[in-house]
């Protein structure tokens, strides 16, 4: 639904999954953000910015059980519906 209908949203779970796929520290997955504010919203996005949009995403993913609940050795993390979802969009493209 997200990606047909809020593509820019979906892209943000999208690089949520794929960052944490090998593991990913807040610190990382900030600055990846920072990157997305600009290529998404065509603005940039200040570190402030960029870890208020990691932070609610991340939230998210761990609400639909796609994100472990808490991190692994400082990273952030899939679950095995996370992977399979992953994957999923892998082989839809």
């Amino acid at each position: 639904y997200l990606r047909a209908n809020a593509p820019r949203d979906w892209s943000g779970f999208e690089l949520v999954l794929a960052s944490a796929e090998q593991g990913v520290s807040r610190a990382d997955l900030v600055d990846k953000f920072v990157e997305f504010g600009s290529e998404a919203y065509e603005r940039d996005f200040t570190p402030k910015t960029a870890s208020t949009y990691a932070a609610g995403y991340v939230a998210r993913c761990r609400e639909w059980g796609l994100l472990r609940p808490k991190q692994v050795q400082g990273l952030y993390t899939l679950t095995e519906f996370g992977s399979d979802r992953l994957y999923e969009e892998e082989v839809e493209r």
